[in-house]
């Protein structure tokens, strides 16, 4: 079973609040990612949930010498508009575009937050976002850096959504067979694939760091992140079982 502690102290070793977290990733999203400089254009976008990073944001651009342009996705506006409103209303307008044609580098923590509501409008929701195509051949051409902030799907109300309290023990389960695999949480089987491995494997448990960026000029990029703050994953009761 697994537990990663957002907050607290495991093994003797204090962890930091979640706005020091919030604090480390923005400065690696800024500094790292996007490369932000003084004197250039941020702009940042985000769920109403996603506020507590999109302000870190704003503060560490303005700290660069930066200018933070902060646009917010209301929820319960776009809601009310895609139930409402004629298909296309919550298109993009003009001045969007002209924020975006001055724009350096892009932050988005995604969302929404009440994704039963989002699954509850069905096709409505797929055509929610009419300009999404004609945004990001915009952002092409304008060679935008740009980084997604994940923190958007790992929200309190994103695991509430799926049942899950993040503060909870997990029971994680993988069955490796000759001709397939299955992964398993609290006994539930959640993915059954039969592209398996061949060669023989080790055990590898850790805290993910790794990225991979693919910018629109096509050069793949990839490395491993910086711890800027302490992080802590607890295991107990692992066991490895042959099958035969």
């Amino acid at each position: 079973m697994l537990y990663y502690r957002k907050g607290g102290s495991a093994k003797g070793v204090e962890m930091p609040s979640e706005s020091e977290l919030i604090e480390a990733a923005v400065k690696v999203a800024l500094h790292d990612r996007v490369k932000l400089k003084r004197g250039e254009n941020l702009l940042v976008e985000c769920w109403p949930h996603g506020l507590p990073v999109a302000r870190e944001a704003v503060y560490q651009a303005r700290a660069l010498g930066a200018h933070p342009l902060l646009m917010v996705e209301d929820e319960q506006a776009l809601f009310r508009s895609i139930e409402t409103l004629k298909a296309g209303a919550t298109g993009a307008g003009a001045h969007e575009w002209a924020a975006l044609s001055k724009t350096n580098a892009y932050l988005f923590v995604p969302g929404p937050a009440n994704l039963p509501h989002a699954w509850n409008l069905g096709p409505k929701w797929g055509a929610a976002f009419p300009s999404n195509d004609d945004w990001y051949q915009r952002a092409a051409r304008a060679k935008l850096r740009g980084v997604r902030m994940l923190y958007g799907y790992a929200s309190d109300e994103r695991a509430a959504a799926y049942g899950i309290d993040p503060s909870e023990w997990r029971h994680y389960s993988l069955t490796w067979q000759g001709n397939a695999v299955s992964f398993a949480v609290d006994g539930q089987l959640v993915l059954e694939t039969r592209v398996t491995p061949q060669a023989p494997l080790g055990l590898v448990l850790w805290i993910d760091n790794q990225y991979a960026a693919f910018p629109p000029d096509g050069r793949l990029a990839y490395g491993t992140l910086p711890n800027e703050a302490p992080a802590s994953i607890d295991i107990k009761d692992l066991t490895l079982e042959p099958l035969s």
